[in-house]
Formats: C-alpha cells, structure tokens, sequence
C-alpha cells in the first residue's frame, strides 16, 4: 500500500461534524466559494467558520451567501489596502505579516505605523501571521528561530496594544 493509498484528506463536512472547535478555511479561488457555504449551512456551523485568503472577489459571494460569517483579509503587499477593499467585504479581521508592522529604519515600503489604529477605527480586528521554513537546519538553528519568533510576537503583541495574535507557521 501506497502512502497516497493508506491516507485521505478528509472533505470539510467530516472535518466540520468531527469537532466543536472553531474553524478557519483558507479560501483559494471564489470557485470553492458556494460548495463551502452549502457545507457551512448543511452542518449549521456557520456562526464557528472564519473564511480567510487572499481573494476579495471570493469573500464577497461568501459575504453574500452567508451574511454572518466571519471574514479575514490575509495581506502579503507591501502597501495598505485600500478602505474601499475593507468595506466592500465587512472583513472582521486583517492578516498581514508581523513583520510589515514593525518599524522598520529602511527606504522599502511598508504599512504604515498607524494601520492597527485605522483598522479597528473601521471595526476590524488585527491578527498577524508568520512563517518559518526550516529545512535540513539543526536543532540548535530551529531553536535559535523559535526563542526569535517568541521575541518578535511579544513586540508585536505590545505593538498592537495587546489584542489577540495568531501564528500560523511550521517549524
């Protein structure tokens, strides 16, 4: 037996029935879009989904389809989304990388220092994410980028004035 053999991805109504916990379900394409809202309201588990990603174009057919639902904006540009994108979408959360937060002494463009503020001025919670790829390094290299990681989430974390922080990431 093969490995793609003895494991299967299980589909997200599995998933959904398996657990009570909240669910966060990374949206691609607004191709997946209705399959994830019929599923969503089939197992009544609407008011425990965030719909997160990239893809605004997704977020408003599931915005439309699920008026409920919780939306993240994950952000990987350099410059500030526009308030038009933030609105048409309700986003509950924006996801930008930590590090596009910190001050940072350089010419590179960046969010601005006061984009926590603007963002909860338009009722939208902060989270950060981060990602650490650790390939054929020591344990004492991973360490080292771990005890790193932890320094860099408390300065976020006071940055922000203390609101909830995820980190979503391998080691």
């Amino acid at each position: 037996m093969t490995a793609t053999e003895q494991y299967q991805i299980p589909l997200l109504k599995d998933v959904i029935l398996a657990t009570s916990l909240p669910l966060m379900i990374d949206v691609k394409s607004e191709i997946t879009v209705d399959f994830i809202c019929d599923v969503l309201q089939a197992t009544h588990a609407v008011s425990r989904a965030l719909i997160v990603g990239g893809n605004a174009i997704a977020h408003q057919k599931a915005r439309s389809r699920l008026p409920m639902v919780q939306l993240g904006l994950t952000w990987n540009e350099l410059i500030q989304p526009s308030l038009e994108v933030i609105e048409s979408c309700h986003y509950d959360y924006f996801n930008p990388p930590w590090w596009l937060l910190m001050e940072q002494d350089s010419e590179e463009p960046k969010l601005r220092s006061d984009t926590v503020a603007e963002m909860h001025n338009h009722g939208v919670r902060v989270s950060v994410w981060t990602r650490i790829i650790v390939n054929a390094r020591t344990t004492i290299e991973a360490e080292v980028e771990r005890a790193n990681l932890c320094r860099q989430f408390r300065r976020i974390k006071s940055f922000i004035g203390g609101e909830l922080c995820t980190i979503r990431g391998t080691l």
